[in-house]
């Protein structure tokens, strides 16, 4: 998710309170603000935080690998049959 977008959910209410014609302008202070505090991309990566960076057209087939290279066992669920 990119700044612009983590703000609009994490600052709802605030841009709320803003006059329409400054929301963007309000919007890209607190993106820059976010990505100071939060490093984005590159430092969540640094940290372990995201496993891989997919890009958008390999994404059908990296989550078809993972679901087929996930272990094929039903689990134990504890329910007694009835």
């Amino acid at each position: 998710m990119g700044a612009v977008a983590a703000v609009r959910i994490l600052h709802r209410r605030r841009l709320a309170e803003v006059a329409e014609e400054d929301r963007t302008r309000v919007e890209n202070e607190l993106a820059a603000e976010h990505e100071v505090l939060s490093g984005g991309l590159p430092r969540a990566v640094e940290i372990g935080v995201v496993d891989e960076i997919i890009e958008p057209k390999l994404t059908r087939t990296a989550l078809a690998g993972a679901i087929a290279a996930a272990p094929q066992r039903r689990g134990n669920h504890g329910n007694i049959p009835l």
